[in-house]
């Protein structure tokens, strides 16, 4: 949270330095998606979806956890 206080820092900061920040922990196929999810919500407004149809589409996000957050 500190790096990334917000969806529209997280979206504007480089992957690289996502990716570097996630370094050791070996989820990066999750932080690609964390980004590309924050790029998308940024270019929707920073809306963040209430559906479990529109949380679907976000990168990363399956019938699980969709429906958990919905």
């Amino acid at each position: 949270l500190a790096r990334f206080p917000t969806v529209d820092a997280l979206a504007a900061a480089p992957l690289e330095r996502e990716l570097h920040a996630w370094q050791g922990f070996g989820y990066y196929a999750r932080a690609r998606n964390l980004h590309r999810a924050a790029v998308a919500v940024a270019a929707a407004g920073g809306r963040f979806p209430d559906t479990e149809a529109g949380l679907r589409e976000l990168p990363g996000v399956g019938p699980y956890i969709a429906a958990a957050v919905a």
